[in-house]
């Protein structure tokens, strides 16, 4: 999803990051017809925290959960107790890594349709 053009790229508006809000304010300045670019880091893992180790993953975690309480209360526990014991801390983490990939896909999917380049680069915003 990296982009390479000229050095001399100008944008209306560049954004520094793919978190929600950078993504959303890159999205909604396409809707308005502005040029625009990302200037991300890891363009490999576009999302940042929000994708990759933060919101998904954690709320991932919370809903397989929630299953389990909610089978608990229809079923009983032990059927709970068999699912806990085939329950493993890596099956976790690879369900939570497969929807954060999934999450990625339909990022990329969106700045491609929006047609928005990501570079790979840090910005910061100085006061002075």
């Amino acid at each position: 999803m990296s982009s390479k053009k000229s050095d001399k790229e100008q944008y209306d508006l560049v954004v520094i990051g793919s978190g929600p809000a950078g993504i959303s304010a890159a999205i909604q300045a396409r809707k308005l017809k502005r040029s625009v670019a990302i200037v991300e880091r890891n363009p490999d893992n576009l999302g940042g925290a929000w994708i990759h180790t933060g919101t998904i993953p954690s709320k991932t975690f919370r809903e397989v959960l929630a299953a389990v309480r909610s089978i608990d209360r229809h079923v009983g526990s032990h059927w709970v107790q068999r699912l806990v014991n085939d329950l493993s801390t890596d099956k976790l983490k690879q369900r939570a890594d497969e929807v954060s990939n999934d999450e990625e896909s339909l990022l990329i999917k969106q700045l491609e349709d929006f047609e928005i380049p990501v570079y790979r680069g840090y910005g910061f915003v100085d006061s002075k």
